[in-house]
């Protein structure tokens, strides 16, 4: 699949999606329009993607000349940050729903709302971090440092009492 790919991360995520249908991360569209289009997260493929870029520095297996095309892996634990850095605010249905431990139905408008948005809240850190710093920064970067930060805060326990959402799902 590497080589088919020649170096194209986009290549490669349809590539996998189109071989392995468990990462195949395709949602409803949220909208009953004629023309509206499923929602394509692809979140393990470019979690695979991401991890070959990452371990090989950019070069040899992990050199994709679209890297940036990524975009952050919409999961569980980053749009629980983001919501407790105030980046993604959850309606009072919808958190009391996270606080209590409902699950959300895997393609339900919630769940997808969630995702989305997170995708969206990255997408907007990614370009105002681009215009402060005057270079480019990746959402694959920013998911990583999010992630990171998320764990370490949950074990250091510094006040990171914030609940995420629950999926039950493969895309996970």
């Amino acid at each position: 699949m590497l080589k088919k790919a020649n170096h194209s991360a986009v290549r490669l995520i349809n590539l996998v999606v189109n071989t392995i249908p468990s990462f195949n991360d395709i949602a409803p569209p949220l909208s009953s329009c004629t023309n509206a289009k499923p929602l394509k997260f692809y979140k393990r493929a470019q979690i695979l993607i991401a991890d070959l870029w990452a371990c090989f520095c950019n070069t040899s297996y992990g050199y994709f000349a679209d890297i940036d095309k990524l975009s952050m892996f919409a999961d569980y634990r980053v749009p629980q940050i983001l919501h407790s850095l105030g980046c993604l605010r959850y309606s009072p249905y919808l958190k009391n729903l996270i606080d209590s431990g409902t699950a959300l139905e895997s393609g339900s408008r919630l769940e997808v709302e969630i995702r989305g948005c997170s995708i969206w809240s990255v997408e907007l850190l990614r370009k105002e971090m681009s215009r402060e710093w005057g270079r480019d920064v990746n959402a694959i970067l920013i998911d990583f440092w999010l992630w990171d930060e998320a764990q370490k805060m949950k074990k250091e326990g510094s006040g990171f009492n914030v609940s995420f959402h629950r999926t039950r799902g493969i895309f996970y």
